[in-house]
């Protein structure tokens, strides 16, 4: 109940703050949950990938194979629009060997900086509240002691004993705890995860690096 009535005095502007710092709390959250989820499954199937890519399987019926899944993975995405463009495309038949080669390494590329772009977004969103919440947080802080000085001044009371003063200061000082709640673990989430990100980035540049070397010496066999 002492929660519930500290909370009930304060002004509507602290309130105000500490609604947005719980919605930016749980979309913190959610998107941390969410991205732990699908790098720690891409993951999983990257290497899944690379064990089946490596074992010697025919080429073009793995390619045949992905064309009738819904939804591909990053790494199966980066190889089918690589391979499309080598030997399944009518532009690149008419093409010399070399370019293809080319248009084969730019076509991968674009397909892993798609890939990149959508979940950086994401984690951008990450950055941001993380760098916001202290300062929201401290702006409620703010509010607070200017509404403890406001409500004593009102009073119209010479008693400046500590006894009158900390009580509001302390509740003030709660927002700012509030922001660095927030603050801490998305700010460690998102570094694990650029971290993680990065290293799959890495992964998949590899792959389109064996698969030009494994494509240029199937080329001039």
């Amino acid at each position: 109940m002492d929660w519930i009535s500290i909370i009930w005095h304060m002004p509507l502007t602290v309130k105000v703050l500490g609604i947005i710092l719980l919605i930016m709390s749980l979309f913190s959250w959610a998107i941390m949950i969410n991205q732990f989820r699908y790098l720690s499954m891409i993951d999983k199937k990257r290497e899944q990938f690379d064990k089946a890519f490596w074992s010697g399987l025919d080429l073009q019926n793995y390619y045949d194979s992905l064309q009738k899944k819904f939804s591909k993975d990053p790494v199966e995405e980066i190889f089918s629009a690589g391979y499309k463009t080598l030997f399944e495309s009518d532009e690149g038949r008419n093409q010399a060997f070399s370019e293809r080669l080319i248009q084969c390494k730019s076509v991968m590329e674009i397909a892993q900086k798609k890939w990149e772009m959508r979940h950086y977004n994401r984690l951008t969103w990450l950055a941001t509240i993380a760098s916001i919440s202290p300062y929201v947080g401290l702006l409620g802080t703010v509010f607070g002691v200017m509404h403890t000085f406001q409500g004593l001044v009102s009073a119209q009371t010479n008693t400046t004993a500590l006894s009158a003063v900390a009580p509001g200061i302390s509740e003030a000082l709660g927002m700012t705890a509030l922001g660095l709640i927030v603050a801490i673990p998305a700010t460690m989430a998102y570094n694990r995860l650029m971290l993680w990100l990065e290293d799959m980035v890495c992964h998949y540049q590899l792959f389109q690096e064996e698969f030009m070397v494994l494509v240029r010496n199937h080329g001039s066999s």
